[in-house]
């Protein structure tokens, strides 16, 4: 209400006329202010409460004090109230709001804590009377207390309430909500006020931006960026636009991309209780959107307002698009540098190559990956633009508006795009011929190698488009020359001096693009022969400078080995004829878990036909073979599976031998799903099955060849496995038998939890499998323990035979035979006597280096052989400089064995020459 618009019922000269000393005490004097104006008795005592309260006033003339705020919010209320019959408390009410505007103070700094409860009420307060006033100047001074709370734009003093409280109270207050509400009502002057607050807000934190987001002010801003918002009728989005301006846009914006980043990074459950924008707000984005694009000195707001819708699109995955006609105009836009926009709204607008349009250029081919997540989108788009100007922008050599850099970043983004779109609309993709595009980058890269980066997205996307196993496009591949590109490719690829994690991608996709090929039409030549082998020889021996091999890419490698070699018998036989099975043993020897999971599975392939037998009964490498290989491996994965193994090695649960601790609990837990099968569940993704399958196919499908193999190189004998080989090898023969036993269990145990009780043959079967299933474990345990048990025999006497042998040997008989041989011949054979002085001689000229004046005397002794030599001068050299008051120092009482060594190392350390007689010592 505006001043002057009260019926006054007081007396002001009477009122005004009455004057007492400030209060001693402004605390109680507040707190006996509120309850007079509070109870029903002394509530039309007007002069009395105008009284006290300028008392009050005048005692507070630098702030309030914190412990004062519950009774201040009171008091404010009442006055509210009042104004509109009492005008003589609007000026007061104007002071206490001035005070307002500065910060509570505290006595003690605990308050800030013991307090917070109130100050948070304190902020909701303030953003309450925003509502509950209508007087512009009411509502200025409480616009201008949350300013000066929040800003602080003078230095604030040691003992009010600081910032970062202020911004904590905030957080937790109603402040964001109310504040929230009142910009969809607000008037303008108000509004843009309040956006200046709110802006303040959002900078706060992100729970800050989430209480506002729940409130809907996005739609609130979008809505209110249009002059004409309340003139619309929202159930009719019109399709014209009568108006040519947008007002509010610059914080707006800020606003806006504060709260869309701070929903950015949270969990889809707080993007599903959040509200998605309207259809009137996302019309007025798209209205906001047509302006700034149609006029050339808005590029930067153009920008912008396509930056926010991005981020919308991306916090609120369910956002309405159908009806605002959006899409529409991003794809005109899209395609607006490759095709042109004659005949649209657009037509007038050119885009050059700055840097703002290419940033643009940027977020439409973003937009149009978000907006084909809906598939009723994509058709809306204009398809039949999106897809030409798509693969114009990646054909090489192409005349195009961009600089080359420019033109290589978006060639990755329309990959991308295409990889997105192409499986809503694949038959558009086929009808503007886009394998053959694709393929034809990929080639332009074969004869001129220029940014790897780009191949690599093209090869991603050709792949993701093979893996939509949509067989019409794979046929247009084959026909379109496809294979012998992709093959030309990888090797192209494949001798570069080093592999980088980028060069490896590309290779991955190649191989997993010609494995799709392979499926959809065989190859039977040779080049995918040479190729693996090709490949396998550069992982098994790399370059020293090559990063580490990204699993995924040798699987994807292997993969087409799988599908292209294994299947095909010419393949087969020329891939075991030139040594490819040796060198896939040798790569499976050195890779990890997943890599050796798809070679046993070819591997396992490949047995199956035979004519590798003998290569795999053959292959050794650093002493290992193929069995005991196999077999530590089937151990590994027992232990990652946690199944339980005694400390011997043995089975230590004849109910589980060869059971995972994951899949006991899936077995055995109460809420298991009778549909599923966690002991089937298991032969997924382990090698223990496969490894299984190449055991069997050895010694029984093709158990002679095995044996030719064995009989001729004696490398596959079971015999020969130690302990431990052999008591896995009992687990792996039998895995077939155990893994039945675990699912017949598993049956058992889902008819009782469900209730169903079969027919007595059928239980009775059911048990008895069960019985011999765990009979069947508990033999295994056993053999294994005999296996313990004979190798303990075995170790024992060869420790026997070994005491008994060095106890049979003479040797000290041999000993003295040897001497008196030695005797014999010094005393009977000349020539003996006579080689050996010659020998000392020589020995004697050649190792020794005799000073002027020194005399040495040659002789032969009985057993020991020194040649005395005298008068020799003997220099000792050393490096190290031995101080000459090193030794003055207090002898210590008790002298340690350290300092005795080092005083003796010192003193056969210190340099001299002496002159002494070396001779030799007689025994």
């Amino acid at each position: 209400m505006e001043s002057g618009d009260y019926s006054c019922r007081c007396d002001p000269i009477r009122i005004a006329s009455v004057r007492r000393c400030q209060p001693d005490n402004p605390h109680a004097s507040l707190k006996k202010l509120v309850e007079l104006m509070e109870h029903p008795l002394s509530a039309d005592l007007y002069d009395r409460h105008l009284m006290i309260l300028n008392d009050f006033i005048d005692a507070c003339k630098t702030a309030f004090w914190v412990k004062d705020l519950p009774f201040i919010m009171r008091l404010l209320e009442l006055l509210i109230e009042r104004i509109n019959t009492i005008c003589l408390f609007k000026k007061p009410l104007e002071q206490l709001l001035a005070l307002c505007a500065v910060p509570p103070i505290l006595t003690c700094s605990t308050e800030a804590f013991t307090f917070s409860r109130d100050v948070q009420e304190y902020f909701s307060f303030l953003g309450f009377l925003l509502i509950k006033t209508q007087d512009k100047t009411l509502q200025d001074l409480t616009y201008r207390a949350l300013q000066e709370l929040l800003e602080r734009k003078i230095s604030e003093e040691k003992c009010c309430l600081t910032l970062k409280t202020c911004f904590n109270a905030v957080e937790e207050s109603q402040l964001p909500n109310i504040l929230s509400q009142i910009l969809g009502i607000a008037e303008e002057d108000l509004y843009e006020k309040l956006l200046k607050i709110v802006l303040i807000l959002v900078n706060i934190s992100p729970a800050v931006c989430h209480k506002m987001m729940r409130e809907k002010i996005i739609d609130y801003l979008l809505i209110r960026l249009d002059p004409l918002w309340r003139t619309r009728n929202q159930a009719e989005i019109p399709d014209t636009f009568e108006n040519s301006t947008v007002q509010y846009f610059e914080i707006t914006s800020k606003i806006l991309w504060s709260l869309l980043n701070a929903c950015k990074h949270e969990s889809g459950k707080f993007r599903k209780d959040v509200p998605s924008p309207s259809i009137q707000a996302l019309w007025t984005l798209r209205y906001v959107s047509r302006i700034f694009t149609t006029n050339k000195r808005n590029e930067l707001n153009r920008n912008q307002i396509m930056a926010i819708f991005l981020q919308c699109v991306n916090c609120f995955p369910k956002i309405e698009l159908s009806k605002t006609g959006l899409r529409r105009d991003i794809g005109i836009l899209s395609s607006a540098t490759e095709i042109g926009t004659g005949g649209t709204w657009a037509s007038q607008v050119k885009f050059t190559s700055n840097e703002v349009d290419y940033e643009f250029k940027k977020m439409l081919l973003l937009a149009l990956c978000y907006c084909s997540k809906q598939p009723e989108s994509v058709t809306a788009m204009h398809p039949k633009r999106i897809i030409p100007a798509l693969l114009k922008i990646i054909t090489p050599d192409a005349k195009t508006v961009w600089h080359p850099q420019q033109h290589n970043k978006l060639m990755s983004l329309a990959l991308h795009t295409l990889q997105v779109i192409v499986p809503v609309i694949p038959a558009d993709f086929l009808y503007f011929n886009g394998p053959l595009k694709l393929l034809m980058l990929i080639d332009y890269f074969n004869v001129e190698m220029c940014d790897v980066q780009v191949l690599q997205d093209c090869l991603k996307a050709l792949n993701s488009i093979c893996l939509l196993e949509n067989r019409v496009i794979l046929e247009n591949l084959l026909v379109n020359n496809a294979y012998t590109i992709l093959y030309n490719t990888c090797q192209n690829l494949l001798p570069s001096i080093v592999l980088k994690l980028t060069i490896q991608r590309c290779l991955a996709y190649s191989f997993s693009i010609l494995e799709q090929l392979c499926r959809t039409e065989r190859v039977c030549d040779s080049s995918a022969v040479h190729l693996c082998l090709k490949f396998m020889k550069r992982i098994i021996n790399p370059n020293p400078e090559d990063p580490l091999f990204d699993p995924k890419f040798l699987i994807c490698a292997l993969n087409f080995l799988w599908e292209s070699i294994v299947w095909t018998n010419k393949s087969l036989k020329l891939f075991v004829s030139i040594g490819g099975v040796y060198k896939l043993l040798d790569l499976f020897q050195g890779s990890c878990f997943p890599v050796k999971l798809v070679m046993l599975g070819a591997l396992a392939d490949m047995c199956y036909e035979g004519s590798c037998i003998p290569h795999l009964i053959t292959w050794r490498k650093k002493g290992m073979k193929l069995l005991p290989m196999l077999l530590e491996l089937f151990r590994e994965e027992n232990i990652k599976l946690s199944v339980k193994t005694a400390a011997n090695g043995t089975i230590e649960d004849i109910e589980a031998p060869i059971m995972g601790q994951q899949q006991w609990y899936e077995t055995f837990y109460e809420n298991k799903d009778p549909n599923s099968s966690p002991a089937i569940v298991d032969l997924l993704g382990s090698c223990r099955p496969k490894i299984y399958a190449i055991i069997q196919l050895l010694n029984n499908r093709h158990e002679i060849r095995a044996d030719i193999a064995n009989e001729q190189y004696c490398l596959y004998d079971t015999n020969s496995l130690n302990v431990e080989d052999q008591m896995t090898l009992l687990l792996a023969e039998n895995f077939l038998a155990l893994k039945l036993g675990e699912a017949w269990v598993e049956l058992n145990r889902d008819f009782e939890k469900t209730g169903i009780r079969p027919l007595a043959v059928d239980g009775e079967v059911i048990s008895l499998l069960i019985h011999r299933f765990h009979k069947w474990a508990l033999h295994i345990k056993t053999v294994q323990e005999a296996l313990l048990k004979k190798d303990a025999e075995n170790e024992n006497a060869k420790e026997s035979l070994l005491y008994n042998t060095i106890k049979e040997t003479k040797l000290i008989e041999s000993l003295k035979a040897l001497q008196a041989l030695d005797f014999i011949a010094r005393t009977t054979e000349r020539m003996f006597r006579l080689v050996c002085k010659m020998k000392q001689t020589s020995e004697l000229e050649s190792s020794l280096k005799f000073t002027e004046g020194a005399e040495h005397h040659r002789t032969c002794l009985y057993k020991i052989k020194v040649n005395p030599v005298f008068n020799q001068e003997v220099s000792i050299q050393s490096n190290i400089i031995i101080d000459p008051n090193e030794r003055n120092f207090d002898i210590c009482p008790v002298s340690s064995d350290s300092e005795s060594s080092t005083d003796q190392n010192a003193a056969e350390e210190k340099p001299e020459s002496v002159s002494s007689d070396v001779s030799a010592t007689k025994t």
